[in-house]
């Protein structure tokens, strides 16, 4: 079962195990939450977008800028932390609310992740550009899971040893419409993991709405 919602929703679910885990999220973030934590396996690369008439070279630039960011999402809140102490920050909702602000004028850049670039094209923001992208320095993402269910951690990490950089790739190119290749993998439960399972735990997955990674059209979950 898997549900989707705004992040900050999604967090006070999990925090209150109305969801039993949080797909891509990022480690500190887990231990913040009081979640238990898979191994990481998922790149994000923050990135800043502007207008195209706007100069933006350096996380220098922050400086006295207003700087849009979805609210709730770790690692832009800790960008800001280090970059944006003399920046005004205005905590928008979603994606396309920032891009929007960005595009009338209201902000000077929004920081988000670079697969927000997706959402220019998809919603012909012509005057916006991707202008830098933190490409020295990904963030990891892993699961968070809740807290007494450490079980569910280790079935997951089992499967993300199985998940190579190849097969990184091989989802990207599948949103681009390149094929997949399926592929059989065995993960070797021990007896203990096998009898959690055995107990058919009924397992809630949250995971905020981020195109082009998870979003909804009309009621049914899209993405990567």
């Amino acid at each position: 079962h898997m549900e989707i919602d705004t992040i900050p929703t999604i967090v006070k679910k999990a925090q209150t195990k109305k969801i039993d885990a949080i797909l891509a999220l990022h480690p500190d973030h887990a231990d913040r939450l009081g979640l238990l934590k898979t191994n990481v396996f998922w790149p994000t690369y923050p990135a800043v977008f502007t207008r195209k008439d706007f100069d933006f070279n350096s996380p220098d630039d922050f400086k006295n800028r207003r700087v849009a960011i979805v609210e709730k999402i770790h690692i832009t809140e800790r960008l800001m932390e280090k970059y944006g102490k003399q920046s005004t920050i205005v905590t928008v909702k979603n994606e396309l609310e920032g891009l929007k602000l960005v595009s009338s004028g209201k902000v000077d850049c929004f920081l988000s992740i670079s697969f927000t670039s997706y959402m220019i094209s998809k919603y012909q923001f012509f005057d916006l550009v991707t202008a830098y992208v933190f490409k020295k320095t990904p963030e990891m993402f892993g699961i968070g899971v809740r807290n007494d269910w450490p079980e569910l951690v280790s079935i997951l990490n089992k499967t993300i040893e199985h998940i190579s950089k190849e097969g990184i790739d091989t989802i990207f190119k599948k949103w681009t419409s390149f094929p997949m290749t399926d592929q059989d993998v065995s993960i070797g439960l021990t007896n203990e993991e096998k009898a959690w399972l055995d107990q058919n735990h009924r397992v809630k997955v949250g995971w905020g709405e981020y195109p082009p990674n998870l979003f909804l059209v009309q009621g049914k979950p899209e993405g990567i």
